[in-house]
């Protein structure tokens, strides 16, 4: 048998073989750039919450975000060590999150904080999820209900966003529930002396990436306010009259993100949500 000394030298010359690969080195640094996005987006929008039925429940969601880019950070380190059947099961879970996030953005746009009616089901997920009881939602259900609204339903069928969406979902439920031989963590090695390095690696470069891509696209058609700069909020926080058109401002970050990695949707994707937004996109 192994003696414990080497079997950390067997995962250090696993790690180091990693760190040392340009193809390796491209994914991480691709994983560290969405990881900082998603931490900007969390800070432009940390004081969001969600309000409905008159104003009586209150539920904080900006704890959603903040745990989709230390999912990324975990998918960075699972990717470091080569445990790239762990990296998509994460990748599952840092897809889950952020379109729970959109999903309750969804809700929340069809809700009359005023109203005297019986909330539906929808406000009655988000009160459970809110009370650490929500058991029963899944995210086809999540994806059906955005599918299907007013702000996004067109874009979901012009896009074809469903068929890709549903692809990449199943290769990840292939790692998620160990579908195959093919789909269990294995030594560098075993990438290397196979040529499976580059694939494997492109492959998480594009869920990752796609996943992001949709989720802002399908944000910014229903709250085009995330992606407003401060600068109109911070004029008006220090008695200055904001710069005319500023509210209409994107932030940097977002702006950088959008031209480098929104591609992903669609060559014409820019055009449509210039039609269908405000924003100075």
């Amino acid at each position: 048998m192994l003696g414990i000394e080497n079997i950390l030298d067997i995962y250090e010359q696993n790690r180091s073989q990693v760190l040392n690969d340009e193809n390796f080195k491209m994914l991480l640094n691709e994983i560290k750039y969405i990881k900082y996005f998603i931490y900007d987006f969390d800070c432009l929008n940390s004081n969001k919450s969600y309000y409905f039925y008159n104003g009586t429940n209150i539920v904080p969601i900006n704890v959603i975000l903040d745990s989709a880019h230390r999912s990324l950070n975990s998918i960075q380190l699972c990717c470091e060590n080569c445990n790239l059947a762990d990296a998509h099961t994460l990748i599952r879970k840092y897809r889950d999150d952020l379109f729970f996030y959109l999903y309750i953005l969804y809700v929340q746009s069809n809700s009359d904080i005023f109203s005297e009616n019986e909330i539906n089901k929808h406000e009655k997920n988000i009160i459970k999820w809110g009370k650490d009881n929500l058991k029963s939602l899944n995210i086809n259900e999540i994806l059906r209900y955005i599918g299907k609204s007013k702000f996004a339903k067109e874009a979901v069928i012009k896009y074809s966003l469903q068929d890709s969406f549903k692809k990449v979902s199943e290769n990840l439920n292939n790692f998620v529930h160990s579908n195959g031989k093919s789909f269990y963590n294995k030594p560098y090695n075993y990438y290397s002396n196979n040529n499976l390095i580059k694939k494997y690696v492109e492959e998480i470069i594009y869920e990752i990436n796609y996943i992001t891509s949709t989720f802002i696209f399908l944000l910014i058609l229903i709250r085009e306010d995330y992606i407003m700069s401060t600068d109109y909020v911070d004029s008006l926080e220090i008695g200055l009259n904001p710069q005319e058109g500023s509210q209409y401002w994107v932030a940097p970050f977002i702006t950088e993100y959008i031209n480098k990695k929104m591609i992903l949707i669609s060559d014409e994707w820019k055009k449509y949500l210039k039609s269908k937004v405000s924003m100075e996109i």
